[in-house]
């Protein structure tokens, strides 16, 4: 026979295969009765009845703390892809912020309102003003240490109640430079094809960001030369 009384029983999830074994006993030859858990001083076999739940408080901590090492390593590799994924668009937002503090300070005229007007469809409005737009602003505004409003959108810019062709007009006249957001959506856009002949009319600096794969011959008809002649 074997005698466990008197030993006191660290009742932990590091030894619970030892208080699985115990409780699972069904032979005389092992005494647990006087096995006592050193955390609370009650009998091992007074435990029987709250067993499940132990054990199962025992996997689910394990399960966590697997998936907090599996978690990681997943993090970083959806970190990693898209960063990958992503890194084209990122030196290229980087060169045109460059490129337009140098044209900024250079270049501004004290009647121009913005640096830059954002011309984009209305489909885009997502990706624009969540992404492309803030970062843009807001490292442009540290860059030329200034507070005030940089860059000019419709969504935020326009005024209500005038006419869009005249909002166009206005928002174009206070800029600097036209960012052109290029997306098959863009391309079909008659208002947009209206922004970039306001753009080229009155000799603005034009800068093209496209979002997605699409055709040359597919670009607004008044942009294509600015793309096939690396002009702009």
């Amino acid at each position: 026979m074997t005698i466990l009384a008197n030993n006191d029983l660290d009742c932990s999830c590091e030894n619970n295969d030892l208080y699985v074994w115990l409780l699972n006993q069904k032979t005389p030859n092992v005494n647990i009765i006087e096995v006592y858990c050193s955390q609370t001083g009650i009998s091992i076999s007074s435990h029987i009845s709250t067993f499940d739940s132990f054990s199962y408080d025992c996997k689910l901590k394990h399960y966590i703390r697997l998936l907090g090492l599996i978690s990681i390593p997943v993090s970083v590799a959806i970190c990693a892809v898209f960063y990958h994924r992503h890194y084209p668009n990122i030196l290229r937002l980087r060169r045109i912020r460059r490129q337009l503090k140098d044209f900024a300070e250079e270049n501004v005229a004290p009647q121009q309102h913005f640096l830059l007007y954002f011309a984009y469809s209305f489909t885009d409005s997502e990706t624009v003003l969540h992404t492309i737009f803030p970062e843009l602003e807001a490292k442009l505004q540290r860059e030329l240490n200034v507070a005030d409003k940089l860059v000019c959108i419709s969504d935020r810019d326009f005024d209500v109640g005038t006419s869009i062709s005249d909002e166009i007009i206005r928002a174009v006249s206070s800029c600097t430079a036209v960012l052109f957001v290029i997306s098959k959506e863009f391309a079909s856009s008659r208002w947009c094809e209206f922004e970039s002949e306001i753009a080229i009319y009155q000799q603005k600096p034009i800068i093209i960001v496209v979002l997605e794969q699409i055709k040359i011959k597919s670009f607004p008809t008044s942009l294509r030369k600015y793309v096939t002649n690396g002009q702009g």
